[in-house]
């Protein structure tokens, strides 16, 4: 996972890694192109990283208009974004995915959310406010080779502020369609001189579809101090807090009309020290809890849904340059999931334990040539052992210019449903299967990253992806089991460009053409992901501190594997921002409309996104 360092110099992409010894040249700082911190955490030019990434920065995130963490994932190419609920959101890469979206993993500085009990993220119930998200890196491809199993399709790194980053006072607020609403008060400032800290406490409400019961009430209290220990060491220590309603079944249905609540908290804490100008070790520690508890009549007698999910987690990781052509990191992982559910696990809590080894190293062969190698080998209580590997090449065609090619293997291991579930409710049972598999992808990628005139980046990149022994829950006979039903080969193209014509106007566009091939004896994965997709993002800033932008969505129909039949969507939202200054005050009005062009149904024919503005206010003193 990034270290402190790393991630402390996400925010100045094209100056800061270049005074830590990670060969950023004179020709990428001036061809604009970005930094990414988590591919081979190891810092790196976009350009000359194994895996083709999208940086979601503070800009794109104000000018998307997006309350909502997932929503932020529209803009990404070969992103699909649905909800089966208003409270329910589902974020996958390339389809295949159901609404636990289980073949994507997700983590908040350097803190893994992707849940033990049912797999995916449960990106509701988050402790972490989109107010406090400073960039986003989003690896398109497996990167299990980095991050461990689960990192299957692609992988989601966000990284939030630090208090240094946003001192003062923040207030805002927010009201709009859909009863939604929003409160948000956050402080950050010093203590002495060593100790930067940020408090961010939020509320937050919406009921998205009227065909369903799906409101949310929630409420976040989230902390991060960073203490500089001495001149070489730094301690981050990070906690949150959530507590929220959710609303659950349909309006029509008075018998599953019911309500759930969810807790969440989680403990991080991270130390670092610099070695040298070009290596350092850290050690980190996290502790997180999420919880659901969700009990009400079914079929005429009580059913408890109630799960618990738990999670431990250490681990040392080790940068160095032995020679100057050669960086490595290395590193090693303990960790333990536990779940709990007196329907699902009735026998009693189940365990999930796994440690890692992983290295990744870095070779500049001359001015234009760059080699990462590296593997993770993971051992876990449920299938064994296995080693990911991945190699990756790039070449500097001249200056600004680069090719790459790569190629890496990952796994999705069971979660504890699929491999312990014993549920029986009803004429409903659900049991897992010991036996199953691990699903494994070996994907083929060859790319380019272009700089024209240092206003215009390009990245292009075509894929030939065959996954084998995807897990299914076969429904045919009684009692529901999993099984590795299902092989595909994905293929397809996609491009992501970022154009800034002026120091007002930013264009950002990205396009996928997504192709899977396969039987579908399990499920309907050949339809799961749409065929061509394209997201705009459009920003211009006028004189006066105004600022428009607009963002368009497209997609062909999809069939998600637990939703409905899908025609092509067309969305449009527009953002209208204007700041000004009262005293001592800086503040800032926005108007923003969602979905304009009208009502589109998401996921499910009855979940129809309707049109929503809202209007939101912000104060910083």
């Amino acid at each position: 996972m990034p270290t402190l360092a790393l991630a402390l110099l996400a925010g100045n992409c094209t100056a800061a890694p270049g005074s830590t010894g990670n060969m950023v040249t004179e020709q990428d700082l001036l061809g604009n192109i970005p930094v990414v911190l988590s591919v081979t955490r190891l810092a790196q030019p976009a350009s000359r990283a194994p895996g083709t990434v999208t940086v979601i920065d503070r800009q794109m995130i104000d000018a998307s208009g997006a309350r909502t963490i997932p929503d932020l994932f529209r803009l990404v190419p070969g992103f699909y974004v649905g909800y089966k609920r208003g409270n329910q959101p589902m974020v996958t890469y390339h389809g295949l995915s159901d609404s636990y979206s289980r073949r994507l993993q997700v983590t908040v500085d350097g803190r893994s959310v992707y849940t033990a009990a049912t797999g995916g993220v449960p990106w509701s119930d988050l402790a972490l406010s989109i107010d406090d998200i400073k960039r986003i890196e989003v690896i398109r491809g497996p990167n299990t080779a980095s991050y461990g199993a689960n990192a299957f399709l692609a992988i989601i790194n966000i990284y939030t502020y630090s208090g240094s980053e946003v001192p003062g006072n923040t207030a805002a607020g927010l009201h709009g369609s859909h009863h939604e609403g929003a409160g948000l008060y956050r402080h950050a400032g010093r203590w002495g001189n060593d100790t930067t800290y940020r408090v961010t406490l939020s509320s937050t409400r919406d009921d998205l579809y009227d065909s369903k019961n799906d409101f949310r009430h929630t409420e976040l209290l989230t902390l991060r101090a960073d203490r500089r220990m001495t001149a070489n060491d730094i301690l981050l220590f990070k906690f949150g807090l959530l507590s929220g309603v959710r609303g659950q079944g349909t309006r029509a249905d008075g018998l599953d009309h019911h309500n759930s609540t969810a807790h969440s908290n989680y403990e991080q804490i991270r130390w670092e020290r610099k070695l040298s100008t070009d290596a350092d070790v850290s050690l980190q520690f996290y502790h997180t809890l999420h919880q659901t508890r969700e009990r009400y009549p079914f079929g005429g007698f009580p059913v408890n849904f109630d799960v618990s999910s738990e999670r431990t987690d250490i681990e040392l990781q080790h940068r160095f340059r032995p020679v100057s052509a050669l960086r490595v990191v290395w590193g090693l992982n303990a960790r333990i999931d536990r779940a709990k559910s007196a329907t699902y696990l009735p026998d009693g809590p189940a365990s999930f334990r796994s440690s890692r080894a992983f290295a990744n190293l870095e070779w500049t062969v001359g001015r234009r040539v760059s080699i990462n190698a590296g593997g993770m080998f993971e051992h876990n209580n449920f299938t064994g052992a296995d080693f990911s590997p991945r190699v990756g090449i790039s070449y500097a065609l001249r200056p600004g210019h680069t090719l790459r090619a790569i190629i890496s293997r990952a796994i999705r291991v069971p979660t504890i449903a699929e491999e312990e579930a014993n549920a029986h409710v009803g004429s409903y049972i659900l049991v897992g299967n010991p036996d199953v598999r691990p699903e494994r992808i070996v994907s083929r990628e060859l790319g380019y990253y272009g700089v024209f005139a240092h206003r215009l980046n390009v990245d292009v990149k075509i894929y030939h992806d065959n996954i084998v022994g995807l897990m299914t829950m076969d429904r045919d006979t009684a009692p529901y089991t999993f099984k590795n039903t299902d092989n595909v080969t994905l293929t397809g193209a996609e491009i992501q460009t970022d154009f800034r014509p002026t120091s007002r106007d930013r264009v950002f566009l990205g396009y996928a053409h997504t192709l899977v091939h396969g039987q579908d004896q399990g499920n309907n994965y050949t339809s799961s992901a749409p065929k061509n997709s394209v997201s705009l993002l459009l920003i211009h800033d006028f004189p006066g501190a105004l600022e428009a932008s607009a963002a368009y969505y497209y997609m062909d129909k999809v069939y998600p594997l637990d939703g409905d039949p899908l025609e092509n969507l067309h969305r449009l939202d527009l953002r209208l921002s204007k700041g000004f200054r009262v005293q001592h005050t800086d503040g800032r009005v926005s108007l923003v409309g969602q979905s304009v062009l009208g009502d589109y149904p998401e996921y499910q024919t009855d979940t129809r996104f309707r049109r929503a503005a809202y209007v939101s206010l912000e104060f910083n003193f």
